[in-house]
């Protein structure tokens, strides 16, 4: 049951678990965001999009599967906003507040820059840009000032889903509750091709309602969270059931046991808060979501703009990240988490006013069909 009572103090004041670092999860951070930024800088596209030689040097296929690893760290450090969260529009607001100032300033970065140097195919107007400020990218096919944002919006509908998910079960049997809305997202999308349009209209509910295709991914990170919690029975049937999700969702497809693979590594190193890294890693960790917002579009500009006088990929490809990592150190130190507990307090009491106001609406119309009747 969701509560409307506002409690300020639970915003002011980071919890023990929150203020910590884990370096187990910056570790992971790290190895996702260091695939991903591989991925885009030499395999998303072909050497002529880099004004590169052909064949590029070396290329990195799998990179991509870093946003999977990204998935399920974030589904393992939910529970330590959900259980410093005393209600739902906390526990929401707390979130949006964590994600929206660094995404704000990246879409304003990256929309000038592409504005002034231009990308092919990856040009955007003032309205793509504010309405993605807004969120209306989550609505599928709507363009984006640069496509990685895509796993933002999965972002937020997973931060939709487990809040209610949490609260409405009182913080218990999370894991199996999530196993349950990813086993019939899975069953959605195995209607595709089947039934004619109520076959497809299921599967785009599956895909871009309930994110069938990376909920084994948040799964994972449920699961390690909640693993010393959970009894042997529950694990027994959790284990297999996670493969199985892996295994059939068609983000896996032709790859299906480096995907176990890579989600078995991603649950071991979040049962693991006892691992020590070095800083250099746990550095790229702290600001991770920066870099992965800023560094696809701007960091393709500086390979392809480098080109007419720095002919090596290889050095055009360094100095991008270079640039990608600086920027990135930047908004984390002015904006990341600058913003982020202002914004927090100021977005608990406006979902606060606004649950307020439909907990009324909705008991002064149950009073109303109640004296009706």
């Amino acid at each position: 049951m969701m509560h409307t009572r506002c409690e300020n103090s639970s915003v002011r004041n980071q919890s023990q678990g929150e203020s910590t670092r884990l370096q187990n999860l910056d570790f992971l951070r790290a190895l996702a965001i260091t695939g991903v930024v591989l991925y885009h800088y030499t395999a998303r596209y072909d050497a002529a999009y880099y004004r590169a030689e052909a064949p590029l040097p070396f290329e990195f296929e799998l990179g991509w599967l870093g946003v999977d690893i990204f998935f399920s760290v974030s589904a393992f450090c939910i529970f330590m906003t959900l259980e410093s969260a005393s209600q739902i529009e906390n526990f929401w607001a707390k979130r949006l507040a964590r994600i929206q100032p660094a995404y704000m300033a990246a879409i304003l970065l990256t929309f000038t820059v592409v504005s002034i140097f231009g990308l092919a195919g990856r040009e955007s107007n003032w309205w793509t840009a504010v309405s993605n400020i807004f969120w209306v990218n989550m609505i599928p096919s709507m363009k984006m000032v640069d496509n990685v944002y895509w796993s933002l919006a999965v972002e937020m509908k997973f931060y939709l889903f487990i809040g209610l998910i949490y609260f409405g079960n009182k913080g218990k049997n999370i894991s199996i509750s999530w196993a349950m809305l990813a086993g019939f997202g899975a069953l959605l999308l195995s209607l595709e091709g089947h039934f004619g349009h109520v076959g497809r209209i299921a599967s785009l509910i599956a895909e871009f309602v309930l994110i069938a295709n990376y909920a084994p991914q948040f799964l994972v990170g449920i699961m390690a969270f909640e693993w010393p919690r959970l009894s042997r029975k529950s694990r027994m049937i959790l284990v297999p059931v996670t493969a199985l999700l892996l295994w059939v969702t068609p983000r896996s497809s032709d790859i299906q046991a480096i995907m176990l693979a890579t989600m078995a590594f991603s649950f071991c190193i979040l049962r693991m808060p006892q691992l020590r890294f070095p800083k250099a890693i746990i550095f790229i960790g702290m600001f991770s979501y920066s870099l992965y917002l800023l560094h696809q579009n701007i960091g393709l500009i500086v390979i392809r703009e480098l080109a007419p006088v720095i002919n090596s990929f290889t050095l055009r490809f360094f100095i991008a990240i270079a640039v990608s990592i600086s920027l990135a150190t930047i908004l984390y130190r002015l904006v990341e988490t600058r913003w982020q507990r202002p914004l927090t307090v100021f977005l608990n009491e406006l979902l606060c006013r606004v649950f307020q106001s439909t907990s009324s609406r909705a008991k002064s119309r149950l009073r109303q069909v109640r004296e009706e009747a």
